[in-house]
């Protein structure tokens, strides 16, 4: 027996967005994950999975044992087996019937020997190419963005005297069940954070930051992930979530997530992953993510930074979108100080700060909108389109 996530009625690409920011919660502003488990069931209606997942929780079938309220996105978990699994994928092939696989941390590499207890002008390279010194026009005043990750340390001076202090959660990693969000025993949440919002380091230090913690000493859950995700859609003040996360396999459930996020006026970037040439993870290989590759000081697309052409419905796209600093970036470390640290997944940050600043000038952008906005605001990068995207990110 394994747990599967059983989803009504999911789309393969994005959801339609409205071309202007509409602060719609879908779960309510503030919604609990109680009513987020509500909404999510109620979600399920309509769809024809939905009256044998009533029959399930009376215990008039016995093909399934329900572990639960369905969870986030109308999720529900169900114990089955492989044939059963296979059973209910013919009985309802619109359903998206996934197992609750885990989710890795897309990790950076720690360049040794480079912690240190100031950042000098040099070490700041990153904000140099992207156009946002040597003089500051905007900080991200206004905008707030989410970072699922190992967590952050708020404490660190990179994020003392920040326009709004950071907010923090957290999900237990099996269950998806809120907890406290604890410490970033791993660093590298801290550094993304750093990058995003520090007052050193980040792009956009006026930005507020939204820390919710999935990883910890055991890597999360899908399930737990979607919870993670319904909590960011059930608030419309966040314009943008950071992702540096995947999941093996392609699964069109998380297409439809990246769908939903999208239609709450929410910007998910996502990094496409440190594997190379024709990888690329999940779900930054869906249509509608803002997925971020990177490159190294020369500007070049570093040879680990993941592309890839996607098939969807017949239609082939390239992924990354885009690409941005990520090789040698100095941002703030957990347990003090500064260090560099290089992959997908600093590129990633760096663009979260360019889309806040993005909000900042213009506070009703909507995601769609925003998505452009930066896709617009880059320079042409040598080599293969499908490595860089549509070019590198600039102010």
């Amino acid at each position: 027996m394994a747990e599967y996530l059983v989803i009504g009625r999911q789309p393969e690409n994005r959801l339609a967005v409205t071309p202007t920011r509409v602060r719609v919660a879908r779960f309510g502003r503030g919604a609990s994950l109680e009513d987020s488990a509500t909404q999510a069931e109620n979600r399920l209606e309509g769809s024809g999975i939905f009256k044998w997942y009533r029959d399930v929780a009376r215990k008039r079938d016995p093909l399934a044992q329900r572990k639960g309220r369905p969870h986030p996105f109308g999720a529900a978990p169900l114990e089955l087996t492989g044939q059963q699994a296979a059973e209910l994928r013919k009985k309802f092939p619109d359903a998206a019937l996934i197992r609750n696989a885990r989710v890795h941390l897309i990790r950076s590499a720690r360049v040794l020997g480079t912690v240190t207890g100031a950042v000098a002008t040099a070490d700041l390279w990153h904000l140099d190419r992207i156009g946002v010194l040597p003089l500051r026009l905007r900080t991200g005043l206004g905008a707030t963005v989410a970072v699922v990750d190992t967590g952050v340390q708020t404490g660190h001076p990179e994020f003392a005297a920040l326009p709004q202090p950071i907010e923090s959660f957290g999900f237990h990693p099996d269950t998806g069940a809120a907890i406290a969000a604890g410490p970033d025993t791993a660093g590298h949440g801290t550094h993304i954070a750093g990058l995003i919002c520090g007052r050193t380091c980040g792009v956009a230090p006026g930005a507020k930051l939204i820390n919710i913690k999935v990883f910890g000493s055991v890597a999360p859950t899908l399930r737990a992930l979607l919870a993670a995700l319904t909590f960011v859609a059930a608030h419309p003040e966040i314009d943008i979530v950071n992702l540096s996360l995947g999941i093996t396999d392609r699964e069109r459930a998380l297409g439809a997530v990246i769908g939903d996020l999208l239609f709450h006026g929410i910007l998910p970037v996502c990094a496409v992953g440190n594997a190379g040439a024709g990888r690329a993870e999940s779900p930054g290989d869906f249509d509608g993510a803002m997925t971020v590759g990177f490159t190294n000081k020369l500007g070049m697309v570093e040879t680990n930074s993941g592309s890839k052409t996607v098939m969807a419905n017949g239609v082939g796209f390239d992924v990354p979108d885009l690409v941005a600093p990520g090789a040698q970036v100095v941002s703030a470390r957990a347990g003090g100080g500064f260090e560099q640290r290089s992959g997908s997944s600093m590129a990633a940050a760096i663009v979260s700060g360019l889309a806040a600043l993005q909000v900042e000038q213009n506070p009703s952008i909507g995601a769609d909108a925003l998505a452009s906005s930066l896709l617009a605001n880059v320079v042409p990068v040598a080599g293969l389109s499908v490595r860089s995207g549509h070019g590198f990110a600039v102010v």
